[in-house]
């Protein structure tokens, strides 16, 4: 019963072992954002984000969509604050300006989107969601390790609205999960020397 107990025991504690590390979330802030624009399929172009140390706006970085000297079409990022295991909400914000003469969609326009990570991040993708789709159409998404794109299907908005789209988002070191704490590893030790001394006994105890 005492053996039974202890290879149980062990099972158990080697099964915790096992366990992946949480998630750690990270904030964008001092880090640098690539991003790729599309619009209609037209040739990409493209505009660094660096160094985001505070609210980010960037108006007219591109062309093709960004029309005019009008600034109320822009990409904003907003980095978070380091929270560990919890959600770190950094914030990307696409805003359409309400003025027609600068910027007049069609529902047949469509822009992608895509943001690069500094290497050795990655977007966690279990705390991402879209909370703000304003006479826009909710992208669809994909991500790739530190690569996130987003398309957006008919860019046609309500006459004389504006249109936002914002994204909630947080990053974290690439292989984290992979990895357990160092505490995790201390724990594990005495788990394998017990185990390994219980097998020891045992065949000490059957003459091998």
């Amino acid at each position: 019963m005492r053996k039974t107990s202890l290879s149980l025991f062990c099972t158990f504690a080697v099964l915790l072992f096992l366990i992946p590390a949480a998630s750690h979330a990270e904030s964008i802030d001092g880090t640098s954002i690539y991003v790729t624009s599309v619009f209609d399929g037209e040739p990409a172009q493209y505009a660094n984000f660096a160094d985001i140390t505070a609210t980010r706006v960037n108006a007219g970085v591109f062309s093709d969509w960004m029309v005019g000297a009008d600034s109320g079409t822009n990409l904003t990022f907003i980095p978070g604050t380091d929270n560990g295991d919890q959600r770190t909400r950094n914030v990307f914000d696409l805003n359409f300006s309400g003025d027609q003469l600068y910027n007049n969609f069609s529902s047949s326009d469509t822009l992608s989107l895509t943001f690069q990570l500094d290497p050795g991040l990655v977007f966690n993708t279990n705390y991402m969601a879209i909370t703000i789709a304003k006479d826009t159409q909710v992208p669809s998404s994909s991500v790739n390790d530190g690569t996130l794109t987003l398309n957006i299907d008919g860019l046609d908005q309500l006459a004389g609205n504006g249109g936002q789209l914002q994204l909630i988002f947080d990053v974290e070191p690439q292989g984290f999960d992979a990895v357990p704490e160092p505490s995790t590893l201390l724990l594990g030790l005495p788990v394998f020397a017990m185990i390994f001394f219980a097998f020891r006994r045992r065949g000490v105890a059957q003459g091998l």
